[in-house]
């Protein structure tokens, strides 16, 4: 009976997908780093991705530059999760 009920449905199963777009972790890497470097503080910094979660290292001026590198790879597209290890050194 469950077949027939599978059968009677109209909308393939493959169309019932989520419209999630799975990119490669060297993709999401690629793509957090173009977006980090149109700010000229975020340039020197390094991206690591491992199943989609990104993790930034490296050293910034500001905690507010700190906070937009974590914004701009949780707006990348197909990041499940950030790990922001990035260290506040202000200028001396």
């Amino acid at each position: 009976m469950i077949v027939l009920a599978l059968a009677a449905c109209s909308t393939p199963l493959s169309a019932m997908k989520a419209p999630f777009i799975d990119i490669s972790d060297e993709e999401i890497t690629l793509l957090v780093k173009g977006k980090l470097a149109q700010t000229q503080a975020l340039q020197s910094l390094q991206v690591y991705t491992v199943d989609g979660r990104v993790i930034l290292v490296g050293q910034v001026s500001t905690s507010e530059e700190r906070k937009l590198a974590e914004d701009i790879a949780l707006k990348t597209k197909s990041v499940r999760q950030v790990r922001n290890q990035i260290i506040v050194q202000p200028h001396k």
